[in-house]
C-alpha cells in the first residue's frame, strides 16, 4: 500500500525507498525510482535520512537480537544528523528505520514467490517449534475476539479509528474477514455474525462492474484484497449467485495487468511487487476454485515475479528481535513455508511464529493485537498489523 498521505505533502513514492535501499525492488523498478530521486526533493531527503540510519547501524558490531540493539535503533533515529523536513512525520521514519534495521540483521524473510532453497545452517536455530495447534490457538483467539469487538455497526472496520488510512477501508475490512474465515479456530456464533456483516459490507462497496471503492493511488490493493475476502467466503459456502459478481471483480483485476504480467500501485505507471503479489494471491485462489479462464493471467504474473523479484534466502538469526518484523513478509513467507516439509523450512516457520507470538500485546485495551510497525503500518494501522499477523499464524 503506497498512499498519498493526506496529512503530508511528501511524495507517495517515498514509501518505496526502504525497499530500494534494501535491494528488494526489481532492477527495472529500482532504476526508475533512482531517476525519480534526482528530481524529487522529498524522496531525496527520505533516502538521505535512511542511508544515514543504515550507515550508523552497519558501522556497529554485528547486532544480536536484544533490548540493547533495540535501544541502539531508537538512539540512531533520534540523531540530530537525520534530515527531518517539517512535513516528514517522525512516526513514519521510526517504522522505516525498524524495517531498515531488520534488513541489516537478516530479517528479509524470503524472495516471496521466488523461493530459493537455502543451505541448512550448521547450528540449529535455538527456537522452540510452534505448531498451529499450540500457543497459536490462544493467540488467534485473542486476535479474532478483538476483531469482533471492534467491528463497526455497518460491518466494516474503520482504518481511521485504528491509525490507518480511511481510503483503504475496503482492504482493511477484507483482511479481518479473511482472518476470521481462515483461522483454524472454531467459528463461533459471534465470529459468524462478524463474517456475515463484513461480507455484506464488502458487497455494498462493490460496484456493478466489480470494482471496489474509489480510484486513487492504492486502489489496486482494495480490489485484490476485497475480492480475496469474498472468494474465501465463497470457498467456505459456495453460492452460484455469487459467481457472476466475483467474475466481474476478477475481470477488473486482470484488466489492470500489463502485457509483461505485473500490476502497478498507481494506474500501472511502474511495476509494484507488493501490488502484484496481492493480485496473484487472489487469482490463485480463484483458479483453485474453478475460474480456469484466469490461469493464463496467473501464469504470466508468476513469470514476471520469478524474473524480476530479487532473490532472498530464508536465513534467520537464532532469535528474532522484538522490533522490525515485517507483517507483509511474514504473511507471504509463512504461506510458502507451510507447504514445505524439509526441517530447515519448518524451523524458519517456527521462528517467524515464535517472534509474532512474542510481539502480540497481552494486556490493556489493545490486548490481542499487534502494534502497526514496519512497512505500511502507517497506512493499515492496528487493523493491518493484527490481521496480517493472525494470517501468518494460521
Amino acid at each position: 500500500m503506497n498512499p498519498d498521505h493526506a496529512s503530508s505533502p511528501s511524495c507517495p513514492q517515498c514509501d518505496e525507498i526502504p525497499a530500494l535501499l534494501a535491494g528488494e525492488l526489481a532492477p527495472a523498478v529500482a532504476q526508475q525510482l533512482q531517476v525519480h530521486l534526482e528530481s524529487c526533493p522529498s524522496c531525496t531527503q527520505t533516502a538521505a535520512s535512511l542511508r544515514f540510519v543504515i550507515g550508523k547501524l552497519q558501522s556497529t558490531a554485528s547486532p544480536q537480537a536484544s533490548a540493547e540493539f533495540s535501544n541502539r535503533i531508537l538512539a540512531t533515529i533520534q540523531a540530530p544528523e537525520i534530515v527531518r523536513p517539517s512535513f516528514f512525520a517522525f512516526s513514519r521514519l521510526h517504522r522505516w528505520t525498524a524495517a531498515a534495521a531488520a534488513c541489516i540483521i537478516g530479517l528479509g524473510v524470503v524472495g516471496l514467490w521466488k523461493h530459493r532453497p537455502a543451505v541448512a545452517p550448521e547450528v540449529a536455530l535455538e527456537i522452540p517449534r510452534v505448531s498451529p495447534t499450540d500457543a497459536t490457538d490462544a493467540s488467534l483467539t485473542k486476535a479474532l475476539d478483538w476483531f469482533c469487538r471492534t467491528q463497526e455497526p455497518d460491518g466494516s472496520w474503520s482504518p481511521a479509528r485504528w491509525g490507518g488510512d480511511q481510503r483503504f477501508e475496503v482492504a482493511l475490512t477484507a483482511l479481518p474477514m479473511v482472518a476470521l474465515l481462515t483461522a483454524e479456530a472454531e467459528i463461533t456464533p459471534e465470529r459468524a455474525t462478524a463474517i456475515a456483516k463484513a461480507k455484506q459490507r464488502l458487497e455494498a462497496f462493490r460496484a456493478n462492474n466489480g470494482a471496489f471503492g474509489t480510484r486513487f493511488s492504492g486502489a489496486s490493493y482494495n480490489q485484490a484484497i476485497g475480492t480475496l475476502a469474498l472468494l474465501q467466503a465463497y470457498k467456505q459456502q459456495p453460492d452460484p449467485a455469487a459467481r457472476g459478481p466475483l467474475t466481474n471483480s476478477l475481470a477488473v483485476i486482470i484488466s489492470q495487468q500489463t502485457n509483461e504480467g505485473w500490476w502497478g500501485a498507481s494506474q500501472a505507471v511502474q511495476p509494484n511487487l507488493a501490488a502484484t503479489l496481492w493480485q496473484l494471491e487472489t487469482l490463485q485462489l480463484a483458479v483453485d476454485l474453478g475460474w480456469e479462464d484466469f490461469r493464463p493471467h496467473l501464469n504470466r504474473g508468476h513469470e514476471w515475479v520469478n524474473a524480476n523479484s530479487p532473490a532472498r534466502d530464508l536465513t534467520l538469526p537464532a532469535r528474532l528481535p522484538s522490533q522490525g518484523v515485517d507483517f507483509f513478509d511474514a504473511y507471504f513467507a509463512t504461506t510458502k513455508l507451510r507447504s514445505a516439509v524439509d526441517p530447515a523450512s519448518q524451523q524458519r516457520l517456527a521462528a517467524i511464529r515464535h517472534s509474532l507470538l512474542e510481539q502480540q500485546i497481552s494486556q490493556g485495551e489493545d490486548s490481542g493485537t499487534w502494534s502497526p510497525d514496519g512497512r505500511w503500518g502507517q497506512v493499515g494501522g492496528r487493523l493491518y498489523a493484527t490481521a496480517m499477523a493472525s494470517l501468518a499464524l494460521r
